[in-house]
């Protein structure tokens, strides 16, 4: 049997061998694979969100949605992809339409997004009240 300081000096080398082991592994061998390249978010979308505004549903690319919360690369192509097969969406109700998005990721978007707003998802200008007066 092994006394005690012998055992951790069995254990050391061990451990010092498991390092040596470790590091002669070539990096391409234990490198993430690659992944395919992710297109940029417009910047129009990105000051959007930056600024407290929202982004058009129907003008927005598939990067755009990713930036929204709970949209990954899946449920953003096929957003993008529905629209292409059915046209804009009328509402943000329609969204309901798209394979994964539920009542849940719905409320949790509406906030971010508009429909057919002018200028990249702006909402337009409030009346003045000079102009409501006539």
């Amino acid at each position: 049997m092994l006394d005690r300081p012998t055992s951790g000096a069995l254990c050391a080398i061990a451990a010092a061998l498991a390092l040596v082991a470790l590091a002669s592994i070539p990096r391409a061998a234990v490198a993430p694979p690659a992944q395919r390249p992710v297109a940029a978010a417009t910047p129009a979308a990105v000051r959007a969100l930056r600024d407290g505004q929202r982004v058009d549903l129907n003008r927005a690319q598939a990067a755009d949605l990713e930036l929204l919360p709970g949209i990954g690369p899946s449920l953003a192509r096929r957003i993008v992809d529905d629209r292409a097969a059915h046209g804009a969406f009328a509402s943000l109700d329609a969204l309901l339409r798209v394979r994964g998005v539920g009542p849940h990721t719905l409320a949790r978007l509406r906030g971010l997004l508009v429909v057919g707003a002018p200028e990249e998802g702006r909402a337009p200008p409030a009346p003045s009240r000079a102009a409501a007066s006539d």
